[in-house]
């Protein structure tokens, strides 16, 4: 589980009167490369910059690098990096970003960032890592990320 509360918000004490799920903020609170979609359109987001977050953490952990993003051929928000055939698990990380990563055309809010689409995401992934015949794969890859990782903080 990864938590970082450097930036949390008080939904309830900021915005009196509505549920904290239909809380919506205008313009940008992060640096470029940290903007969810909805930043980077001008829209009003939420939740949006968690799911990107989360997508952030997920992109460092398979590639070792920053996430960037693109419009795909089908004018879905996806990863520059192209998802290999050696994750064996191409389906579900592409559900992953696609689904964290992209808008609703009606609501215009992160796809993502409803309750019931984090639910299934997280279900469909622990039963991923819970096969057992991935476990120890899963295992190694965690061990050669952590390989790559500096020994020291500054």
């Amino acid at each position: 589980m990864l938590v970082d509360f450097g930036r949390a918000k008080d939904l309830t004490a900021l915005h009196q009167g509505l549920e904290p799920l239909d809380v919506k903020f205008v313009g940008d609170a992060v640096v470029p490369d940290m903007m969810c979609v909805a930043m980077r359109q001008g829209l009003p987001w939420s939740f949006d910059i968690d799911t990107f977050a989360a997508c952030a953490s997920a992109h460092v952990l398979l590639f070792g690098s920053h996430l960037q993003i693109r419009l795909d051929q089908n004018k879905r928000w996806m990863p520059k990096e192209r998802l290999h055939r050696r994750l064996h698990t191409v389906e579900l990380w592409t559900d992953f970003f696609g689904t964290l990563l992209n808008l609703e055309e009606g609501s215009r809010a992160a796809i993502g960032s409803r309750p019931l689409s984090l639910r299934q995401l997280r279900q469909r992934i622990e039963a991923h890592i819970g096969e057992k015949h991935r476990h120890a794969t899963l295992l190694r890859a965690l061990k050669h990320q952590a390989a790559l990782l500096p020994s020291t903080r500054l």
